[in-house]
């Protein structure tokens, strides 16, 4: 029976994507609390606090993308049957190639994808979703040397040495990546991906 019949399939990557999906919200309210830093139900007659339009400006940033991030947690939590789970690597990794290879609008969400991919899967799904979707081209300021180096076992060196024999500078974005290069960079990643020596 395939992973995709049995009750619960994606639940340990839907749980991952949660922990993670925290952490960034953990990040972000910290960030707006440290905007209204000594702002308190404690003030006192003799004293004032002055909270600077700048930091104002940063609180009304944060909590948009608090709500942002708020809508993609609930979304992520739906989706979990409530039952007990149990975190094994080979489902995560199952479930994050196939969700990278269908293609992933969210550049956030491929970076948590790829962390959850070995190279070789990694580069094997990404060389998929880049020959049957255009999703790299919403990733915004990520550069190929971002993405490529974001999977487990690759780092910014092995990164620029792929994205070099695909003759794409590792600090291209992707969305400035015409289709021919965005196939030339395809072939390069299914043939390491294919290599006895991939990571």
């Amino acid at each position: 029976m395939a992973d995709v019949d049995r009750p619960g399939a994606g639940d340990t990557l839907r749980i991952v994507e949660l922990a993670e999906q925290l952490r960034t919200m953990e990040v972000t309210l910290l960030r707006a609390r440290g905007s209204l830093r000594g702002v308190d139900t404690d003030v006192v007659a003799s004293s004032a606090t002055e909270v600077p339009a700048s930091e104002i400006a940063v609180l009304k940033d944060a909590v948009n993308e608090l709500g942002e991030q708020y809508e993609r947690l609930v979304a992520l939590a739906d989706g979990v049957d409530v039952a007990d789970a149990e975190i094994r690597l080979a489902p995560l990794q199952a479930d994050a190639e196939a969700a990278l290879a269908d293609g992933v609008l969210d550049v956030d969400r491929v970076r948590i994808l790829a962390e959850c991919l070995t190279v070789r899967h990694g580069l094997r799904a990404l060389a998929t979703m880049l020959r049957t979707t255009d999703c790299h081209t919403a990733w915004g300021a990520a550069s190929v040397g971002d993405v490529l180096s974001w999977f487990r076992g690759s780092d910014t060196a092995f990164a620029r040495r792929l994205a070099g024999l695909a003759s794409v500078p590792a600090e291209a974005t992707w969305a400035d990546c015409d289709t021919e290069t965005i196939s030339r960079l395809a072939t390069v990643l299914e043939d390491h991906a294919a290599t006895e020596r991939c990571r």
